[in-house]
């Protein structure tokens, strides 16, 4: 029979954070190049808000989430 190795994955928490970090700058360059794009295409300075809320707002928001609930969990775990 095979042996599954109890492999440990790693902490949801910590998957938000990164997700967080690696997103903000995805949506802060797709904020600008959808900008860019609809400029050229319509003549006129338009804005595109959608990816600018993104990266504004629920970004930072899962960051702070994520950063909290893992801090939570070590003071658990350091408790026990």
């Amino acid at each position: 029979m095979k042996r599954v190795k109890n492999r440990k994955l790693p902490n949801k928490f910590l998957i938000l954070s990164v997700s967080s970090i690696v997103g903000f700058f995805l949506f802060v360059f797709f904020h600008n190049a959808t900008s860019g794009i609809l400029s050229l295409v319509f003549n006129k300075n338009i804005e595109e808000p959608v990816f600018f809320i993104l990266a504004t707002i629920v970004c930072p928001l899962g960051l702070l989430i994520g950063i909290i609930g893992g801090l939570v969990q070590l003071i658990k775990k350091v408790r026990k």
